[in-house]
């Protein structure tokens, strides 16, 4: 039988949250079936890098067992940047418009992503990603919360975005956009 559930390596996860993951109950059998779901529900909250059940003394003649859940939680930033070169045919060249079709234009690009998993101890993800260049500039934000408050069969997601796209012959752009989800 299940004495306690004790879970380590908590430091930024709020234990309220990973609750509903945990299907082993105090009390109950000891029940291998539990202990592999509670492992996968953990990971399924892609807060944890490991999840490891253990079994506190196994073997012993001890009727009420403790289970150890030991956790290595994930980084919670993550930047990613890069640098690039693109080209686009059509680009207006200046005030001189002798060519309809345009002349190719070059311009250099630049790339950034910052996300951060576990906002505010719980499983919600917030990103900005954005790219800059002459011939474009775009940034959008993500939020995202699965398992809308403890409910495993909710989704939440917000999407917003700006982008602009200029100094092109066939079309000069502005898009502001967003975008709310609720999904079961």
């Amino acid at each position: 039988f299940l004495r306690r559930v004790i879970t380590t390596g908590l430091h930024y996860t709020r234990p309220k949250t990973i609750a509903r993951a945990i299907t082993l109950k105090e009390g109950e059998p000891l029940d291998e079936t539990a202990l592999v779901e509670t492992q996968r529900n953990m990971y399924d909250l892609a807060l944890f890098n490991e999840v490891n059940p253990v079994i506190e003394n196994p073997n012993g003649e001890e009727p009420r067992k403790t289970v150890l859940l030991q956790t290595t939680e994930a980084r919670r930033w993550d930047i990613a940047y890069g640098a690039g070169l693109e080209a686009q045919t059509g680009t207006v060249n200046g005030s001189n418009n002798s060519n309809p079709n345009g002349t190719v234009g070059v311009s250099p690009r630049v790339l950034l992503q910052i996300s951060r998993i576990n906002l505010f101890g719980r499983d919600q993800t917030a990103s900005i990603r954005g790219n800059y260049g002459l011939l474009e500039q775009r940034v959008d934000l993500v939020y995202q919360y699965p398992h809308l408050f403890g409910n495993r069969n909710f989704n939440f997601s917000f999407n917003g975005g700006y982008n602009n796209s200029q100094d092109i012959i066939t079309y000069s752009a502005s898009k502001l956009e967003g975008s709310l989800r609720l999904t079961e």
